[in-house]
């Protein structure tokens, strides 16, 4: 070997760099675990993602369920006034005998308080920018207070789960005392059939004496009870399933995170302002409270507490 060969060889072999622990271990493994995270992180994210969408949908559909019940109990208050609308006296045998044979095709309505703890006291969703970083500065970094509605204020609005629960449940309440009505109004009708016509017997005139005496008292009591309970109940329903349409689809909006549900997803909304609605709305005349009490033998006090349903607001 010349000696020009030589100091190539020795040029190559000086060339050639030693052993590098960082570069020939250190970082190929750490691109290796830094790619598995970055993989991990990123699939987890995704996932997470898809849970809150499906929450968030099924909250959607849940609120939905909802308001079509409420518009179901709705349509059927409705359709059992319609039958006595035009009520106008405050003799409360003439008021019972005067309501007819309801036929009743409504059953009752399902709810499930448990399913709907996502509604909150306060708005949690589809907050603004400014709204989300001024929420964020008060409470997370200035430390502020939570200063939210009071309990009043959340009793009295359709936040408040237990007022649904409250009107559904009252609601499958008047289906019920309907049902039992009809069979004390047979029954009624049977012991009266000597005196009334049964083709014109809204406009018989009969004295609580007369009554008295053809229809056995344990008829006659529960029948005018049941009368002017479906009467009050029925006014004060009509009043809430009203109350509820037009104010607990903007309150439930607020706890569901829209965007991830879809775009321009709305939860379901009606406002009725039809003359015929209007005029269901209002309540029927009260009834004399002094003649009530004595054919049920309480005090006026006490039937009128009996048939006064308080509002929520």
């Amino acid at each position: 070997m010349t000696e020009d060969s030589l100091l190539i060889a020795k040029a190559i072999l000086e060339l050639k760099q030693g052993p590098d622990i960082v570069k020939d271990y250190v970082f190929p493994i750490s691109i290796s675990f830094l790619s598995a995270l970055l993989g991990g992180m990123t699939a987890y994210w995704f996932n997470l993602r898809q849970e809150r969408v499906k929450y968030e949908k099924e909250k959607f559909f849940l609120a939905n369920k909802l308001v079509t019940t409420i518009i179901e109990c709705s349509n059927g208050l409705v359709s059992i006034k319609v039958n006595y609308i035009s009520l106008n006296s405050t003799n409360p045998l003439k008021r019972a005998l005067s309501i007819p044979y309801i036929i009743n095709a409504e059953s009752n309505a399902d709810f499930d308080m448990a399913l709907y703890s996502f509604i909150k006291n306060i708005p949690t969703c589809n907050l603004g920018f400014l709204a989300r970083l001024k929420k964020f500065i008060k409470y997370r970094i200035l430390g502020m207070s939570y200063s939210g509605p009071s309990d009043e204020e959340v009793g009295k609005s359709w936040r408040n789960i237990n007022r649904v629960s409250a009107c559904i449940k009252n609601y499958n309440l008047l289906i019920t005392l309907l049902s039992k009505r009809n069979e004390l109004d047979e029954e009624v009708k049977l012991a009266l059939k000597k005196y009334v016509n049964e083709r014109s017997h809204a406009a018989f005139e009969i004295t609580p004496e007369e009554a008295m005496s053809n229809i056995p008292r344990s008829i006659l009591v529960p029948y005018i009870g049941l009368t002017e309970t479906i009467i009050a109940l029925n006014d004060h329903l009509i009043k809430e399933t009203d109350s509820f349409l037009n104010e607990f689809p903007s309150i439930v909006e607020s706890n569901i995170e829209l965007s991830l549900v879809g775009k321009g997803s709305k939860v379901l909304s009606i406002k009725n302002a039809k003359p015929g609605y209007i005029r269901v709305m209002n309540p029927i005349v009260k009834p004399d409270y002094n003649l009530l009490a004595k054919l049920m033998g309480l005090t006026h006090d006490e039937v009128i507490k009996m048939y006064t349903y308080s509002d929520w607001y």
